[in-house]
């Protein structure tokens, strides 16, 4: 499972932002992934439900994902919460 941060500050704009940075073993996955979707929509899901459908930006190379634009402080605690709940974090 990943761990999971709430960054409540990004470098652009001071805005609400989401950490996931995945275990070793989902690093390589995640880049051929990424960089085959540049400009798509990722899900992320949880109990067959959409947390939250970032665009994928850029390659993710080092198995980090930062969910950050358009989400509200409270869509990033609520995010946060849900995965910290699943993977063990909390």
């Amino acid at each position: 499972m990943p761990s999971v941060f709430l960054k409540k500050e990004t470098l652009v704009y001071h805005d609400p932002a989401v950490d996931i940075r995945f275990k070793e073993s989902v690093k390589k996955k995640l880049l051929e992934f990424s960089s085959q979707h540049i400009g798509d929509k990722l899900a992320v899901v949880l109990d067959e439900a959409v947390l939250t459908a970032p665009v994928i930006r850029e390659s993710l190379p080092d198995g980090v994902v930062i969910i950050s634009g358009s989400i509200t402080e409270e869509d990033a605690h609520r995010i946060v919460d849900r995965l910290n709940l699943i993977s063990g974090c909390r």
